[in-house]
């Protein structure tokens, strides 16, 4: 079925059944876009044929012709030259029509429907103010060129109404001095999901003839976009040389899936673009609205980019409310969490990593099953292999590589200083071939604790034990006024050991143990009569990898020891089922830890 078709299909169903058990209240100030968009998804329902042939693969080849996908007059196929007077004007070539994954172009509908909106929001005005792209001479005082400036956009079937839109900006303004501008093109984006593609690249014609009117260093500006409003960054960046930085959070795949880089998002459109991956599963009503294929310079893929914790089957969602007593206090918050909870976590994500919620290190690896293997738990020697997700993408220090390898670059850089946190957009010039298709991979928790935390255990053995054993580790890490952190070292198989052996294992825990301040080893031998004494552990060394990486980026302040380290207040062989217990070592090394993070 079409993009539109799954999912205005979807949301009515949600939007019924959890209507009528009450779980819905719609606000006041949030009840006008949804009526707006089931007005056009009535108007545009004879159009649904065209969207379900457009993007269906199992239908013929001469069914999926885009020269005979014309069945609704009120949705004329896209010319090859569409102008708009002050703006420009839209190509349509060859590269746009694939019989498989976009059969179907349709022309822009006029600006005045399409009707973007500007609302502006910086420090000195928070509230904020809107200037319509039809009229930018009532641009406020509070807008300064000078900033850095952030554009938020949104995408098919999101509106005005979206809480995220404002979520984003305060987090900006929480820790930046930026204009800090959400794109509304409602008008644009709401009804046919083939029309919603064609108006967007309106819209990134209306954004890039902002950047122009307002003199903004291209280079200072960021564009954020979700869904269909990844692509519409990357259209605007296509139109706006040398932009700074495009980042596009789980950019939509109908459309876009397997298409040539002048059609999506793709890293010449920017200085720098970051994708963070969430929802890539095949289109279905269950999901998969995301961009599997990487398409930018750093392609993050946190949980592997299919699944997101805490995320289920959206037809199941109004049952799974009513357990969990939840009341949603607008149309579009459900929405969200049933039909987009792998689909908007990278909003999510995002959000919370300008606020540094959490460390948010992301390793380059070759797949994610290699990263859970603990395959990829590297740097590499210039740093580039580990780059913080989110906000901070830009300390990436294959940046400065890039640079390094193109003499054409543009280079410049801002610091602002807003309560001590040191805020670094830097852009060393146009990334090369090189450089582009990094995938990188990280574990997140659910939506309320999304920080995991990774961590490198070195035990080291004594030589007073008699022989190898073999057997079972479980370890405990305990913190103040919490319960121990239990890990089982050996999940799946008993484990050798040899007398002086020293073995490396890798912990991961939703928890910070940077305050541990005691460990236990409890050791089982595999087969008790065949164990006369243990593994003699002398030594424990716990060190974050997470923070290890940050001090690479330089976002880590102060100093940091090598690892927190435990000994064993006895050094005997440990007995099967005995608990081992370990304190803190005062050794010469061991400082005091300072770990506070840059922004």
């Amino acid at each position: 079925m079409g993009g539109s078709a799954w999912l205005c299909v979807g949301l009515l169903l949600v939007v019924a059944v959890s209507s009528s058990f009450g779980i819905i209240t719609v606000r006041e100030e949030s009840s006008n876009t949804f009526p707006m968009l089931l007005t056009r998804l009535v108007q545009n329902l004879p159009a649904f044929t065209q969207d379900l042939i457009a993007y269906n693969p199992t239908l013929s080849t001469r069914s999926r012709s885009s020269k005979k996908l014309n069945v609704d007059s009120t949705h004329p196929p896209a010319p090859r030259l569409q102008c708009f007077d002050g703006l420009g004007c839209l190509t349509t070539g060859e590269d746009f029509y694939n019989e498989r994954y976009r059969a179907i172009n349709v022309r822009a509908e006029p600006r005045e429907v399409v009707n973007v909106t500007f609302e502006v929001h910086t420090r000195d005005q928070p509230e904020g103010f809107s200037i319509s792209a039809l009229d930018l001479s009532r641009l406020g005082s509070s807008f300064n060129p000078e900033r850095p400036t952030k554009f938020v956009i949104h995408g098919f079937l999101n509106g005005r109404d979206m809480p995220w839109l404002e979520e984003l900006i305060d987090a900006l303004l929480e820790v930046g001095d930026y204009n800090a501008i959400y794109v509304d093109w409602t008008g644009g984006s709401l009804g046919l999901y083939s029309q919603a593609s064609a108006n967007s690249r309106l819209a990134a014609l209306e954004i890039a003839n902002f950047i122009k009117h307002t003199s903004i260093n291209p280079a200072d500006v960021h564009l954020i976009g979700h869904s269909l409003g990844a692509h519409l960054a990357g259209y605007t960046g296509e139109r706006v040389p040398g932009l700074g930085r495009i980042t596009g959070l789980d950019p939509a795949e109908p459309f876009f899936q397997n298409m040539p880089p002048s059609v999506r998002l793709d890293p010449s459109d920017a200085l720098l673009v970051d994708v963070i991956h969430t929802d890539t599963l095949p289109f279905t009503l269950s999901g998969g609205y995301g961009l599997e294929q990487a398409v930018g310079h750093l392609d993050f893929y946190p949980n592997g980019g299919k699944h997101q914790p805490g995320c289920q089957p959206p037809l199941g969602a109004p049952i799974r409310w009513l357990k969990q007593g939840r009341n949603f206090p607008s149309v579009w918050e459900a929405v969200e969490d049933a039909l987009g909870c792998n689909h908007i976590r990278a909003v999510e994500l995002f959000r919370d990593s300008i606020r540094n919620r959490c460390p948010f290190v992301a390793y380059r690896c070759s797949s994610f099953q290699a990263f859970l293997s603990a395959e990829c738990f590297s740097c590499g020697e210039d740093g580039s292999g580990c780059v913080p997700l989110g906000l901070h993408a830009d300390t990436w220090t294959g940046i400065a590589s890039s640079r390094n390898n193109n003499n054409n670059g543009i280079a410049s850089s801002r610091t602002n200083n807003n309560n001590n946190n040191t805020l670094r957009n830097t852009w060393l010039g146009r990334a090369t071939t090189t450089t582009t298709g990094n995938r990188l991979y990280l574990v997140t928790g659910p939506r309320d604790s999304p920080c995991v935390f990774h961590y490198q255990a070195l035990l080291e053995v004594g030589r007073s034990q008699r022989e190898t054993v073999g057997g079972f580790l479980e370890l405990s890490i305990l913190v103040p006024n919490d319960k121990p952190v239990r890990f089982d070292l050996t999940p799946e198989y008993p484990q050798t050991i040899q007398p002086g052996q020293s073995r490396t294992f890798v912990l991961q825990h939703s928890a910070d143990l940077d305050t541990a301040v005691g460990a236990q080893l409890t050791w089982t031998c595999y087969h008790p009569r065949m164990c006369y004494s243990g593994p003699s552990p002398t030594r424990l060394t716990l060190r974050s990898i997470e923070k290890s990486s940050l001090r690479r980026q330089g976002r880590l302040l102060g100093q940091e020891p090598s690892g927190i380290t435990f000994c064993a207040r006895e050094e005997a062989p440990m007995q099967s089922g005995v608990t081992k217990q370990f304190q803190l070592c005062h050794i010469p090394h061991h400082q005091p830890r300072q770990t506070t993070l840059r922004g």
